[in-house]
C-alpha cells in the first residue's frame, strides 16, 4: 500500500514476524538479502550449518549499500558490520535497530566447497500508524502515485504486504520533480522579464533626457554664438572683401560695441526692455523677441520689447 500524509505519521506500532532462508553458498563467495527496518526494531538471528567438516562460516548484518560494498572488498575487516559471527555449526545474535535503513544479512563461505546454511530471523518491527493517512492506494493492480505539493511538507509511506515470505522481493520508489522543475523555470522566467522591463524603462528615460538636452542646446545655438567663432563669422554678409582686413575691422567694431553680437554684420541699433542692453541690430532683436526663449543675449534676463535706436 502507498499512503500519503500532510503531517509526519507516528512510529508507535509493533508487529512480530519471522522468516527462514535455506541458502547454498558457493566456495569463495557469499549470499545476501536485505530487509527494511525502522528505528527501534529488534532482530533475533539464528544460523545453522548443514554441511560439516569445513572452516567457519562468516555471518554479518550490514546497514545500507555502502557497508555492503566495504564488507565485499574486505570481509576480514572487524570494523565492518553491525553483527559479525563465525559459525562452525550453530550461532545466534540479537540486535536493536538504531536508524531507519535497509539491513543486509550476509553469509560468506571461504571454503573450497559449497556449504548449506539455514538462517532463521525473528523481528519485532516498529511500524508507522497509517490511520491518519489522507491518501491510500493499493498496489495489487499496478503502480501508484501520490502528489507532493510545493512548497508544503508532505510525507509518503510505502508498506509491504503482511504475508510476504520472501524478503528478496524488490520494491522501487521513484521521485519525479517535473512539476517542481516547471514551477522553477516559470518563476525564473518572470524574474528575467521583470529585470528586462526595468532596464528597458531606465534606458528609455535616459534616452529621453539626452534628447531633451540636445533639443535645448539646438534651440539656443543660433542665438548664442561663442566669441571664439568670430574669426570664422567675421566675413558673414560680405562679398569679395579681403579676409584679413575684414577680420580686423569686425573684431575692432565688436570690442568697441558697434557690431551686432548675433550676425556680426549690422550695427547695433536697438535695445531690450526692461534690461536696457544694446547688443544686436534691430533685425536680430526682432528675431529674439518672437523666439520662444525671449532672453537678452548679454544678461539672459527675459525681455518684453525691442526698441530701435536712430542715429542723429
Amino acid at each position: 500500500m502507498l499512503y500519503g500524509f500532510s503531517d509526519k505519521p507516528k512510529l508507535n506500532l509493533e508487529r512480530n514476524w519471522s522468516m527462514k532462508h535455506t541458502l547454498r553458498v558457493d566456495p569463495q563467495y557469499h549470499q545476501e538479502f536485505a530487509v527494511w527496518l525502522n528505528t527501534g526494531s529488534r532482530i533475533w538471528l539464528n544460523c545453522e550449518v548443514r554441511t560439516f567438516g569445513f572452516l567457519d562460516i562468516l555471518v554479518a548484518v550490514l546497514k545500507g549499500e555502502e557497508d555492503l560494498q566495504e564488507w565485499t572488498q574486505d570481509p576480514s575487516n572487524p570494523l565492518t558490520g553491525l553483527v559479525r559471527l563465525k559459525i562452525h555449526d550453530h550461532g545466534e545474535a540479537e540486535y536493536v535497530v538504531k536508524e531507519d535503513a535497509n539491513y543486509h544479512f550476509v553469509i560468506g563461505n571461504f571454503n573450497q566447497h559449497s556449504v548449506e546454511v539455514v538462517m532463521r530471523l525473528n523481528f519485532t518491527s516498529k511500524m508507522y500508524d497509517t490511520e491518519t493517512a489522507s491518501y491510500k492506494c493499493s498496489m495489487e493492480k499496478g503502480s501508484c502515485s501520490v502528489k507532493l505539493f510545493f512548497p508544503h511538507t508532505n510525507y509518503a509511506l510505502l508498506t509491504t504486504p503482511s504475508n510476504t515470505t520472501d524478503a528478496r522481493n524488490v520494491w522501487s520508489v521513484e521521485l519525479s520533480y517535473g512539476a517542481r522543475l516547471v514551477t522553477y523555470l516559470v518563476i525564473l522566467g518572470v524574474i528575467i522579464l521583470i529585470v528586462y522591463c526595468i532596464f528597458r524603462v531606465l534606458g528609455h528615460l535616459d534616452q529621453t533626457t539626452q534628447t531633451e538636452a540636445v533639443a535645448t542646446e539646438s534651440e539656443r545655438a543660433p542665438l548664442l554664438v561663442p566669441k571664439e567663432s568670430t574669426s570664422d563669422s567675421s566675413t558673414y554678409g560680405t562679398l569679395e572683401q579681403d579676409q584679413e582686413s575684414g577680420l580686423n575691422n569686425s573684431t575692432d567694431d565688436l570690442y568697441d560695441g558697434k557690431i551686432c553680437v548675433i550676425c556680426y554684420d549690422e550695427q547695433r541699433n536697438c535695445f531690450f526692455v526692461p534690461c536696457g542692453h544694446c547688443a544686436t541690430c534691430y533685425a536680430c532683436g526682432q528675431r529674439i523677441e518672437v523666439d520662444e526663449n525671449k532672453t537678452c543675449p548679454i544678461c539672459r534676463q527675459p525681455i518684453t520689447k525691442v526698441k530701435r535706436l536712430f542715429n542723429a
